[in-house]
């Protein structure tokens, strides 16, 4: 018996050829416009300072956040194990 073959079988097969495909684009990118190295890092060296700062206030927030967040989920823990 013979099987039609579904949209899923043919989205399937598709998604590694598109995977080749865009690979083969990102490779091609990079070899015609180097990504700047690690040294040059910025565009323009003046905003340098003034970008890290920006970035570790942010980050310093988003960490005490996320580790009062996860006090608080602990307390919560707690306090329902003491309850039962």
């Amino acid at each position: 018996a013979s099987y039609p073959i579904s949209r899923v079988a043919i989205y399937n097969a598709l998604i590694p050829v598109l995977g080749v495909v865009f690979a083969a684009l990102c490779i091609w990118l990079v070899k015609k416009r180097p990504t700047e190295g690690a040294e040059h890092s910025m565009a323009f060296p003046q905003t340098e300072g003034v970008i890290k700062a920006c970035i570790l206030y942010v980050l310093g927030l988003g960490g005490g956040l996320f580790f009062l967040m996860l006090g608080i989920a602990r307390y919560f823990l707690e306090r329902k194990k003491v309850a039962q």
